[in-house]
């Protein structure tokens, strides 16, 4: 589905969850950031978060039809996530309260990559080496 650049700030790995929930009608878990009303680096409070979270996921169900299947105010941080259907987060990251938006379901790798490359060891390399044994007992 074709999407026009949004002002929201969004991870790759939301969009293509949304994408591929439009088609199935499954269910995305989105982690959004509220917008502050002054600086751009000031938080809102944690009752102002509560409020706006409570006024805007109203609205969108009011313009969408269906609501959230749950959400969660993160007070503290000016942000929150919900579960809702792709068009309803859709039409949330539409909203101008939002400023940034990801998925909450990352997909994992096993493997952890070395800070520096050809400096880590995958795990049963022989030529990784064991701290040699601790000895016990009275020193000689």
């Amino acid at each position: 589905m074709p999407r026009k650049k949004s002002r929201v700030k969004t991870d790759s790995e939301l969009l293509r969850q949304l994408d591929a929930a439009a088609v199935s009608h499954a269910v995305v878990e989105a982690v959004c950031r509220l917008r502050a009303t002054g600086s751009s680096k000031e938080i809102l409070s944690a009752e102002r978060t509560e409020v706006l979270t409570r006024k805007l996921l109203a609205r969108v169900e009011g313009l969408v039809g269906t609501g959230a299947r749950d959400f969660n105010v993160f007070r503290h941080l000016g942000s929150f996530v919900v579960s809702a259907e792709a068009r309803f987060v859709l039409e949330l990251l539409k909203q101008p309260e939002i400023v940034s938006a990801v998925a909450n379901r990352q997909p994992e790798s096993p493997v952890i990559p070395p800070s520096k490359p050809g400096k880590g060891l995958a795990a049963g390399d022989e030529e990784r080496r064991a701290a040699p044994p601790r000895r016990r007992g009275r020193p000689r």
